[in-house]
């Protein structure tokens, strides 16, 4: 929550730049009481920890909110690199592992595209006969 109360924190129309570093200021030491940090060590592990977690999942196959919603109750435990990225790192494996289904007959023969097509037609024609 302070995270966001940060890195989305806008200036005010009718504000000044003054009050605007005031509040993000404010914001930010919130954010560092909240997770607990209270050494420049630990805080180097936050700021690299954030740039990871945005560069990674901005770049790899997964969606962030699937992540999130994946790790929702650890998220803000994970205040060093290299814990989230063993993290997500099992994830993507176990999640691969889930999209891969063990071959059987029917899916290691050729399908052809009449053959599609006629499965196709067939379940349009039961939706329509359903409605």
């Amino acid at each position: 929550m302070f995270k966001q109360l940060f890195t989305k924190h806008t200036k005010n129309a009718d504000g000044n730049l003054t009050d605007f570093l005031y509040e993000l200021i404010t914001d930010f030491q919130k954010l560092i009481k909240a997770l607990e940090v209270e050494t420049f060590e630990q805080l180097w592990n936050l700021i690299v920890t954030d740039e990871v977690e945005r560069r990674v999942l901005r770049n790899t196959g997964i969606f962030p909110t699937e992540i999130k919603e994946h790790f929702i109750d650890k998220w803000s435990q994970f205040k060093s690199p290299e814990l989230l990225l063993e993290k997500l790192d099992r994830y993507e494996s176990v999640r691969n592992m889930a999209k891969k289904k063990p071959m059987t007959i029917e899916r290691s023969i050729p399908i052809s595209k009449k053959r599609i097509r006629h499965r196709f037609e067939l379940r349009q024609k039961n939706r329509n006969r359903e409605s």
